[in-house]
C-alpha cells in the first residue's frame, strides 16, 4: 500500500529534524554545527528546485533584533542562498534596509543598547557582510577572492566553502576579523587585501586546526601589503625570504613542536602584529633556535649581548657584509643593531617585539619594546629615553611608544568587543546615511573607552562625513574633551591640533588665533618630555606663521627669543625649536620680498637682520654651554646644532662668522672622538 504524506507535512518535518543536534555527524571543520549555523557547503547544495527557492525572497529577511530562533534559521537560510546562487548584491541591500530600521532602537544620542546587539544573533553578522561589502566595494564576495583563488598550490578553489566558514557559530570568525581591523587602524584600502590573504592562510589550514590557530591567521592578514613586502635589513640574501603564508606555516609548526616561547594560540591578534612582521629567510630564523638561549623573561638581555662598536659610532664605519644575526653576535654594533638583533629574534621565537626609535640630549638612539610576559610590555636599552615611536604593521603608521606600554591603554575581552562594535557601527551607519545614529555610536566609544585612539580617529572622520549635522561648537567639545587625555594619551594631542587648524580657526582674526594657540602652545610644552618633538614644533609653527606671514619681524624675534633662553640647556629641543625658527624666517623673507612698499636693499636689510638676531640670541643662552661637556654623544649633538646656528649666521650675510662656528664645532667633535671609550 502507498502512503502519500502531504508536502506541507514532510517539509515541516525535514525542517524540525535540521534542528536537532548532529550527534552522529562527522564533524565539520573544528566542531559539528550547531542549530542556526550556516551548514550547507557548495557540495551539499539541495537538488530539489522548490527547495532551493524556499527561502530566496530576500524581501522576507526578519527583524534584525528578533532573537528567535525562528528568525536566525531564516536568515541563515535567505544568506546561504545568497550565497550559493551568487546573489549578496540581491541580500546586501535588504539587510541595509532592515539594519536602517534597526538603527534606532540600537544607538541614540543618550544610549547604545549593546545588549540588544549581543542578544540577537543576526544583527552583528547582518553589520558584518554590509560594512564588508563596503569595504571590498562589491557584494560580490566570491569575485573579490579570486586573486586568491588564482594563487598555486590552493586546494580548495571554490571561495563557497571559505565564505560559510567566515559565518559559522554566527558569524564570530568574520565579526573577530573586523574587529581587529578596526581596532589596529586598519586602513580600508587594504580590505581587498586582507580578505584575500585571510582566505589564502585558510586554503593552507587542515580543518581543525583552524580555529586554533585563529589569532595568528587574523595577524598574518591584517599585516599592510607594503609592510609584508618591505625591503629585508639583509645584505647579499640569495635566499627567498619567508612570505607571509610562509610565516604562519612557520608559526603553526613550531608551536606544534614546542619550539616558541609563547603560546600563540592564546596571543591576540593585535600583539602577534608585532610578531609575524619578520622579513627574513628561514636561515636566520634557525639561527636563533640553535644559537639564542634567553628565556621570554630576559629576552632583552639580547640587546646588552650585542658588544657596542663606539669606533662605528664615532667614525660611522659598518664593518658588516651581509648583517645576519651571526654577523652581528660576532662583529658587534651600534645601538640600531642592537634592537635589530633583539626584536627581530624575539619574533622568531613568538615573542612581540618592536624597534623603537627617538631623538633626545645625545641625539637619535634606538631600543626595544617586548611583551616580555602576560602583564605587559616592557623596554630594553632606553637608557632613559621615552621619546620612541614604532611602526605599526597593520595601519603603516608610526606610534608613540606609550600606546603598548601604558597598561591603561590596552583593552582586553568585553571591553574590546564593545569598543570595536561601535566603531563598527558608526562607519557602516554613516555609510548608509543615518547620520544620527552614527554620530551617537561615536560619541559612545570615545565616551567609555576615552583613551583608544582609534576611537578618536573615527568619531572625527564620522564628523566630518556628518558635516551639516555638526558645529563649530561640537567640534570646540571634542577638541576639550580630547585635551582632559593628553597626559595618559600623547597620541591624541595630533588630533586635537588637526581640530584646531582645520575646524577652530578657519575665520578667525590674528588677534583671536594668537590667544588660543598661546594657550594650545603652553599645554604642548608640558609633554616635552614624552618626547613629543613633532607636536611641540608643530605647535610653535602655528603661532608663530601669522607674523612671519605678516612680514613682522620684531614680533617674530620676539616670539622665539624666550624659548631659545628657556630651553638652551636643552639640545634636542633647541634644535627643534631652530628648525622652526628657520622654516618660519623663510616665511617672513617670502613676505617681505613681497612688499612691493619696500626697494631691494630695505627688503635685503630686514631679512638679515632677522637672521642675525636669532643666531645672536642662541649664541648668548646656548653658545656659553655647548662644549662643557666631555661626553661624544652630546658633543656630536652640539655640534649639529652649532651647524645649524652657523647657517642662521650665513643667510644673515656673516660668512666668517658661520666658518668659524663650524670649524670650532669640527675641531670639538674630533677631540671628543680620541677620547670616546
Amino acid at each position: 500500500m502507498r502512503i502519500c504524506i502531504p508536502w506541507r507535512i514532510l517539509r515541516r518535518s525535514i525542517f524540525l529534524l535540521s534542528l536537532l543536534p548532529h550527534t552522529f555527524a562527522p564533524a565539520q571543520e573544528d566542531r559539528a554545527p550547531q542549530p542556526g549555523q550556516i551548514t550547507l557547503s557548495p557540495q551539499e547544495t539541495p537538488s530539489s528546485e522548490e527547495s532551493s527557492e524556499e527561502f530566496a525572497s530576500y524581501d522576507n529577511v526578519p527583524d534584525l533584533l528578533n532573537a528567535s530562533s525562528e528568525a536566525t534559521q531564516t536568515w541563515h537560510n535567505l544568506v546561504d542562498s545568497a550565497l550559493r546562487k551568487h546573489e549578496m548584491d540581491r541580500l546586501i541591500p535588504a539587510l541595509k534596509s532592515k539594519i536602517r530600521a534597526a538603527a534606532p532602537s540600537i544607538i541614540s544620542a543618550e544610549r547604545f543598547n549593546y545588549t540588544a546587539c549581543k542578544t540577537s544573533k543576526i544583527f552583528l553578522p547582518s553589520l558584518d557582510l554590509c560594512l564588508l561589502s563596503d569595504l571590498l566595494g562589491t557584494a560580490d564576495l566570491q569575485g573579490a577572492l579570486a586573486p586568491a583563488c588564482r594563487e598555486a598550490g590552493a586546494q580548495e578553489q571554490s571561495p563557497d566553502a571559505f565564505i560559510h566558514w567566515l559565518l559559522q557559530n554566527d558569524g564570530r570568525v568574520l565579526h573577530s576579523l573586523l574587529q581587529n581591523f578596526v581596532l589596529n587602524s586598519g586602513i580600508s584600502a587594504q580590505a581587498p587585501y586582507v580578505l584575500t590573504t585571510f582566505y589564502t592562510l585558510w586554503q593552507l589550514t587542515p580543518a581543525k586546526e583552524r580555529a586554533r590557530y585563529l589569532n595568528l591567521a587574523i595577524a598574518c592578514s591584517l599585516v599592510q601589503k607594503e609592510v609584508a613586502e618591505q625591503e629585508t635589513m639583509l645584505r647579499q640574501c640569495t635566499e627567498p625570504l619567508l612570505s607571509m603564508a610562509e610565516l604562519y606555516n612557520y608559526f603553526r609548526e613550531a608551536d606544534k613542536k614546542r619550539n616558541l616561547l609563547t603560546d600563540i594560540k592564546k596571543l591576540s591578534p593585535s600583539d602577534l602584529l608585532y610578531v609575524v612582521q619578520l622579513r627574513l629567510p628561514r636561515s636566520e630564523i634557525d639561527y636563533v633556535h640553535k644559537k639564542m638561549r634567553f628565556r621570554r623573561e630576559n629576552w632583552g638581555d639580547a640587546y646588552a649581548s650585542i658588544e657596542y662598536m663606539m669606533e662605528r659610532a664615532t667614525q660611522n664605519s659598518d664593518p658588516y657584509t651581509k648583517y645576519t644575526f651571526s654577523e652581528i653576535k660576532k662583529l658587534g654594533g651600534v645601538c640600531r643593531d642592537q634592537a635589530y638583533y633583539t626584536a627581530c629574534s624575539a619574533r622568531c621565537k613568538g615573542i612581540p617585539a618592536v624597534i623603537i626609535s627617538g631623538d633626545g640630549d645625545r641625539g637619535r638612539h634606538a631600543w626595544v619594546g617586548l611583551l616580555s610576559s602576560d602583564k605587559g610590555w616592557t623596554t630594553t636599552g632606553s637608557y632613559g629615553y621615552n621619546t620612541g615611536r614604532f611602526l605599526n604593521p597593520c595601519s603603516g603608521f608610526r606610534q608613540h611608544e606609550s600606546t603598548l606600554l601604558d597598561s591603561s591603554n590596552r583593552l582586553n575581552g568585553d571591553k574590546q568587543a564593545m569598543a570595536a562594535d561601535g566603531i563598527m557601527l558608526s562607519v557602516y551607519m554613516s555609510h548608509i546615511d543615518c547620520k544620527e545614529q552614527a554620530l551617537a555610536a561615536a560619541k559612545f566609544v570615545t565616551s567609555n573607552f576615552p583613551l583608544l585612539t582609534a576611537s578618536w580617529q573615527n568619531r572625527i572622520r564620522v564628523m566630518e562625513q556628518c558635516g551639516e549635522l555638526v558645529t563649530e561648537k561640537d567640534w570646540g567639545k571634542v577638541y576639550s574633551e580630547l585635551s582632559r587625555f593628553y597626559k595618559k594619551n600623547s597620541e591624541l594631542i595630533d588630533l586635537a591640533q588637526s581640530i584646531q587648524t582645520s575646524k577652530l580657526m578657519d575665520g578667525k582674526s590674528d588677534l583671536a588665533k594668537k590667544k588660543a594657540l598661546k594657550k594650545d602652545t603652553r599645554k604642548i610644552s608640558m609633554f616635552i618630555d614624552t618626547g613629543r618633538m613633532d607636536l611641540f614644533s608643530d605647535a610653535l609653527r602655528r603661532q608663530a606663521e601669522i607674523p612671519a606671514r605678516n612680514g613682522n619681524g620684531k614680533e617674530l624675534t620676539s616670539f622665539f627669543k624666550p624659548l631659545i633662553k628657556q630651553y638652551a640647556s636643552r639640545a634636542d629641543v633647541l634644535m627643534t625649536i631652530l628648525g622652526t625658527y628657520k622654516a618660519m624666517l623663510d616665511e617672513y623673507a617670502k613676505a617681505v620680498q613681497g612688499n612691493e612698499k619696500l626697494n631691494e636693499k630695505k627688503r635685503t636689510a630686514l631679512v638679515q637682520s632677522a637672521w642675525r638676531t636669532a643666531a645672536k640670541d642662541v649664541m648668548a643662552y646656548y653658545g656659553k654651554h655647548a662644549y662643557e661637556t666631555n661626553d661624544y654623544f652630546a658633543i656630536r649633538k652640539a655640534h649639529d646644532l652649532m651647524f645649524k646656528v652657523a647657517e642662521f649666521w650665513r643667510m644673515a650675510g656673516d660668512e666668517d662668522r658661520a666658518d668659524d662656528i663650524e670649524d670650532e664645532a669640527e675641531k670639538k667633535l674630533e677631540e671628543s672622538k680620541e677620547n670616546a671609550t
